[in-house]
């Protein structure tokens, strides 16, 4: 493992990767004794796209993971930046766009399933603070159950100045909590 590798543990998140960037993906660890369906096809995916396949036991899978829950599936990959600027967020907006300004959220966990929800609801974008807020990594992924992979993402460094910006551009803004 290289160690700018990003960890994409299960099915979702190593699926959503391969439709995203295949090529991102330099090797992919399953338990061979998963026999069943989903992971044959799993399997004759990474086979066509060319991406590296190595079988691996329980614990090694354990290992890549640690407390996120792998399903037999581990993939090692560069790290996509997923995040945007703000201005770049706004500039692909068109229409009435959805967005969701999340602050105090520090668990990859409980953003994946943020950006889950969003995506569920018809979000455009997530915008974050720059600190203090949990980043997009292999538990985010996981949770997100591929949602990450589509939903912008942006970063900021002021929230509340992120919120004025949106008032002068003419949106609605809705604080909850």
């Amino acid at each position: 493992m290289k160690k700018e590798d990003t960890v994409l543990a299960g099915f979702h998140a190593v699926s959503s990767r391969m439709k995203r960037d295949s090529s991102s993906i330099r090797i992919v660890y399953y338990d061979p004794k998963r026999r069943d369906q989903r992971m044959r096809r799993m399997i004759e995916e990474i086979e066509k796209a060319g991406i590296r396949l190595m079988q691996a036991d329980n614990n090694r899978l354990d290992g890549f993971s640690h407390e996120v829950p792998h399903q037999g599936l581990i993939a090692l990959a560069a790290p996509i930046d997923i995040g945007m600027s703000f201005d770049t967020l706004m500039d692909n907006l068109a229409g009435n766009p959805l967005l969701l300004l999340l602050d105090g959220v520090t668990d990859p966990q409980n953003l994946g399933a943020v950006i889950r929800s969003a995506a569920a609801f018809g979000a455009n974008g997530v915008i974050l603070p720059e600190r203090r807020s949990a980043s997009v990594n292999a538990a985010a992924w996981k949770v997100s159950a591929g949602a990450a992979a589509h939903m912008p993402v942006a970063r900021v460094v002021n929230l509340t100045k992120a919120l004025e910006g949106l008032k002068e551009r003419g949106y609605y803004v809705v604080e909850i909590g």
